[in-house]
């Protein structure tokens, strides 16, 4: 695949197929405006199990990570109350990651010897996947999409970290390295999310080396062979990594600082639920409406959904 380089110190929005230039140095950082739902895995016992928000689709169905201490167990969390729970038969832990609005959820599981597995899930049929060239067990979904296209990374038989696309006929293909990529412990380019119109978002390790022997993490958008780097423009240069974008374009993440953010029209906002030490946000639904993730209170964790302005 062949592809154009963009100015790595500008950041791009993107509405539909439409690259525009928007230089990091001029984006604004605003609070945002957010209506918070707040819900817990198990009230009687906020702790047990710990709800790790991971996705969020438009009918307001959150997915994740319940964390029971002595194994983790996929959840669905419903709109109108209630969740479900999935651990296949065998299996030692779980994680939803994904879930998009025609019920298709994105996941893993581990097995009994340790090795853990992909997979797609509708309704009670489960879909494994596999990167072709990958290592065993070391393939990831991280995103997926109305069209049942999903993103992940792998670890190949070659010895090299790379990301890929599967589509829904089940054909996979690689995606280039962001061209300013270095390894960093066999990571470099990692998809995160795809909206419908195919554009990627995720994250990459540059050439910047701390002194703790760790690389600078940036977020990129990437679409039809062209890049872009999108930084929160944070004083200590800390490092963003990008975990959603809507079909609007909308994309959400944070940065090692602390900060959870939404980026729209050359603009970031801050997420911060009240009174939470710490806001994560994880996910975007695909139209825009809904953000989810999880924030820690004096009592433990809560998953969200929020509506932000």
């Amino acid at each position: 695949m062949s592809f154009s380089l963009l100015p790595r110190h500008c950041s791009w929005l993107i509405a539909g197929v439409i690259l525009s230039a928007i230089p990091i140095a001029q984006a604004q950082v605003q609070q945002a405006s957010c209506s918070f739902s707040y819900f817990l895995l198990n009230p009687a016992d906020p702790s047990n199990p710990t709800g790790y928000v991971q996705g969020v689709n438009d009918w307001g169905t959150v997915v994740g990570i319940g964390d029971f201490g002595a194994t983790t167990k996929a959840f669905a969390h419903y709109s109108g109350s209630g969740q479900s729970y999935w651990l296949p038969p065998g299996a030692v832990g779980s994680g939803f990651i994904a879930r998009n609005n025609k019920g298709s959820t994105a996941g893993w599981y581990t097995d009994s010897s340790g090795q853990p597995h992909a997979f797609l899930l509708k309704g009670s049929t489960m879909t494994p996947i596999v990167a072709p060239r990958a290592s065993p067990g070391s393939t990831v979904v991280r995103g997926i999409n109305n069209w049942n296209s999903v993103v992940g990374t792998y670890f190949g038989t070659d010895g090299k970290s790379h990301s890929f696309k599967r589509y829904s006929n089940g054909s996979f293909i690689d995606l280039p390295e962001y061209p300013y990529a270095i390894s960093h412990w066999g990571h470099s380019t990692t998809a995160a999310a795809i909206n419908d119109s195919g554009t990627i978002v995720g994250y990459y390790t540059d050439g910047t080396l701390f002194s703790s022997g760790t690389r600078h993490v940036q977020g990129f958008i990437y679409r039809n062979g062209q890049w872009a780097t999108l930084d929160y423009p944070d004083p200590n240069n800390a490092q963003t990594t990008l975990v959603g974008i809507s079909n609007a374009g909308v994309i959400v993440g944070y940065n090692y600082s602390g900060v959870s953010f939404l980026y729209a029209n050359g603009t970031f906002k801050i997420i911060q639920a009240a009174n939470a030490s710490y806001t994560y946000v994880y996910g975007i639904a695909p139209g825009g409406g809904l953000i989810a993730g999880h924030a820690v209170f004096s009592d433990g964790i809560h998953g969200f959904t929020a509506i932000c302005h």
